[in-house]
């Protein structure tokens, strides 16, 4: 009886510490994603078919059921790189992504993306990677489908690269993510 007793005490006592220390429960999700976003960065020859795009995209995740989920409305700015190839008419892409969620906890979410495709349109994978605070150890991943329109162009005359900012769409079509509890 006494054992049951420590033990039950024990419990209760380890339960009010993970209420008073603001232990948070785990989450998971899927969500489908839609997000417009502009960019700007410099496009440099590399070669005599290939154009080398570096640059940074940002934007604002909608999730599709205008739920509020975690990533709802959340703002992003994606660095990364691009690499044209003329001769064969194709795009491959690869970056960062910092990911705010509207909260406005200050805490955010790091993830990863890679794609390929033809100059406007790439598909590929998006990877959450980590995170800050409450997003610390967030896992997930997607497709990703990234759809891109030339808006802006400009040469600098000192370098001779052209100065690019573009406009477009990401679509995630099934994010899946676990946050988990601390």
């Amino acid at each position: 009886m006494k054992n049951k007793v420590n033990s039950t005490l024990t419990l209760l006592v380890a339960v009010a510490f993970m209420v008073a220390s603001g232990v948070a429960a785990a989450e998971e999700g899927k969500v489908k994603i839609l997000a417009p976003w502009n960019s700007i960065g410099q496009a440099f020859p590399i070669a005599t078919d290939k154009v080398l795009f570096q640059g940074r995209g940002e934007g604002i995740m909608y999730i599709e059921n205008g739920k509020k989920e975690t990533l709802n409305a959340a703002l992003f700015v994606c660095p990364g790189n691009t690499i044209l190839d003329l001769e064969k008419g194709t795009a491959t892409s690869s970056g960062n992504c910092i990911i705010t969620p509207a909260d406005e906890s200050g805490d955010v979410v790091f993830a990863t993306f890679s794609c390929t495709g033809e100059p406007g349109a790439c598909a590929g994978k998006f990877k959450l990677t980590g995170g800050t605070g409450k997003f610390a150890g967030i896992t997930g991943s997607s497709q990703v489908m990234i759809q891109t329109v030339l808006a802006d162009l400009a040469r600098n005359a000192k370098t001779g690269a052209v100065i690019k900012g573009s406009t477009g769409l990401a679509i995630w079509p099934e994010l899946k993510y676990k946050i988990p509890g601390k």
